[in-house]
């Protein structure tokens, strides 16, 4: 998933206050990856995050493990790696994604997507672009792996939303 812009990042951070906290992993001064979680007293989000191009072994992880320490310091009664796909074709990066988060020991709950337009006229051109773009949304994408699997091949060339 791109990173947003630097102006949206700043006024999401604002907009959470005192309930965001950013971590990184360092070694030597450089950095090895990030986080960004906003977070209650029931739960904390790793909304965003990322690693450098090439990082140091373990970087990613040790930085997981401690945001997951600090929250359950905190009393933070769960933390959520968002984003995890149920069931993900077996070798692709969602199935690589899934196997990162199911090591720290957490389950897998399914959730639901879908999607509705609030402003028809922005949604339109929003998903003519992201069509033309990169095939569709998440939601696009999903519609056309499953219609794969059931064989449907009219859900996987055209779907109205």
């Amino acid at each position: 998933m791109p990173f947003m812009d630097e102006k949206a990042f700043h006024r999401m951070i604002r907009g959470l206050g005192e309930y965001v906290r950013v971590f990184a992993a360092l070694r030597g001064g450089d950095l090895q990856g990030c986080a960004v979680i906003p977070f209650s007293r029931y739960r904390a989000y790793y909304a965003y995050g990322g690693t450098a191009p090439s990082p140091v072994t373990g970087a990613s992880n040790l930085l997981q493990w401690e945001v997951i320490r600090y929250f359950h310091a905190m009393g933070t009664q769960s933390y959520d790696f968002c984003g995890a796909r149920v069931d993900p074709d077996p070798g692709s990066k969602a199935a690589g994604l899934v196997m990162y988060k199911e090591r720290f020991g957490g389950e897998l709950l399914k959730g639901y997507m879908w999607k509705s337009s609030l402003r028809p006229l922005k949604a339109a051109f929003y998903h003519l672009g992201v069509r033309f773009l990169r095939g569709g949304d998440i939601v696009d994408q999903e519609r056309r792996r499953l219609a794969k699997r059931r064989g449907d091949v009219s859900l996987g060339t055209s779907q109205r939303s």
